[in-house]
């Protein structure tokens, strides 16, 4: 996980668990659940629609951090 849970620089690494490091607090449980589930329920296809909401899901994890840094 390439973001400290301090903002202290020197702060020691911490081990992050499943569950814990990829924790996006950007959409509501509803909306994350119903617009992710076909990733989040079934295994990559490789299909346009998987493909679109891994990029969607990183787009808005990096626009929220952008947000939260201003």
């Amino acid at each position: 996980m390439p973001c400290p849970k301090s903002d202290n620089p020197f702060a020691p690494m911490t081990v992050y668990g499943r569950k814990e490091a990829t924790v996006f607090t950007g959409f509501c449980g509803y909306h994350d659940k119903t617009v992710f589930q076909p990733i989040e329920d079934g295994m990559f296809d490789k299909s346009i629609q998987h493909i679109f909401l891994y990029t969607y899901r990183c787009f808005a994890i990096e626009y929220h951090k952008k947000i939260i840094l201003k």
